[in-house]
């Protein structure tokens, strides 16, 4: 949406601007040309992230189950910088060792064994190579989804997986949860944060389409991450683990 105001674009800013942050912050040089940084963006959608970064001199390589998805982002990439590839996420057509960066972005609250996902993708990440985790928080007051381990029987949950056109959450994952699955299978926690809080809701919206962008983004990253409350109040969590 190009209103200022909407709850959906102020999310989308404060999405990109973190998990591109992160990738700043911890795997990009500065001054450097990044076309060594080989990315993997699994689940791209409609592939804003990949171009950006495959704009920022990175190699991108994006993947997603819905078609429709890579044909728009086709059209976004009018220089042609990323090469989109329509796959499973278990299904991924890579050498193993292949790349600095995997991106799992909204991805493990669709898929019954989020662990299988990360085992699988680990083997294409390159020793000392990344994993960033975006996923909705489990710890989120508003959760009204049971989280990963509430659920006794996850088989039953396979064939809703991947759901329609991609909109179903099976469950939430509390930060807990994502670190006790990435640590067995030999990552170490980089960098863990939360964003997108209940501050921004169809209450104090209209506020936000008065402040600067670079305000209510430094506000929103200030509370997301408060001691012991933003855990709380935040309703997206942000984890980069490296393989060692």
């Amino acid at each position: 949406s190009t209103d200022k105001s909407s709850i959906q674009r102020i999310f989308y800013k404060e999405h990109m601007a973190l998990v591109l942050n992160i990738i700043k912050n911890n795997i990009l040089k500065e001054g450097s040309t990044h076309k060594n940084i080989k990315v993997l963006d699994v689940a791209c959608a409609q592939g804003n992230c990949s171009i950006t970064l495959a704009e920022m001199g990175c190699t991108v390589f994006a993947t997603d189950l819905n078609m429709n998805f890579l044909t728009y982002a086709n059209i976004k990439d009018d220089k042609n910088l990323v090469e989109f590839i329509c796959c499973n996420g278990f299904s991924m057509p890579f050498k193993e060792s292949s790349f600095d960066l995997i991106i799992l972005g909204e991805l493990l609250e669709h898929v019954a064994y989020p662990e299988n996902l990360i085992d699988d993708t680990n083997r294409f990440i390159k020793k000392n190579g990344h994993l960033l985790i975006t996923t909705p928080n489990g710890n989120n007051l508003l959760n009204k989804l049971p989280n990963l381990s509430d659920i006794s029987n996850r088989e039953t949950l396979i064939s809703k997986q991947f759901g329609p056109d991609a909109k179903d959450h099976l469950f939430l994952l509390t930060k807990e949860e994502c670190f006790g699955i990435l640590k067995p299978l030999n990552f170490t926690i980089v960098n863990a944060q939360f964003g997108k809080t209940i501050f921004i809701n169809t209450f104090t919206k209209l506020i936000f389409k008065y402040i600067p962008d670079n305000y209510m983004l430094a506000f929103e990253n200030f509370i997301a991450n408060l001691p012991l409350i933003g855990c709380k109040i935040s309703q997206g969590q942000y984890i980069l683990a490296k393989k060692r």
